[in-house]
């Protein structure tokens, strides 16, 4: 019972943390110029959200 709790806990908080990088990725694409840096950045933050999305559940 624990662990299911804290596995919902876990997941509420990187579905969160998904959320909010997803945000400012649709920042970059809409509200900055389409730089380099910016390229990189949103290049990390989809990179981000992948290992969030889909590395964890790789490792269960």
């Amino acid at each position: 019972m624990e662990e299911e709790i804290t596995n919902k806990v876990i997941t509420d908080y990187i579905s969160r943390a998904v959320d909010e990088i997803d945000k400012i990725i649709q920042y970059l694409e809409t509200y900055k110029e389409n730089t380099r840096e910016n390229e990189i950045a949103k290049q990390k933050l989809e990179e981000a959200v992948f290992w969030l999305t889909y590395g964890i559940g790789d490792e269960q």
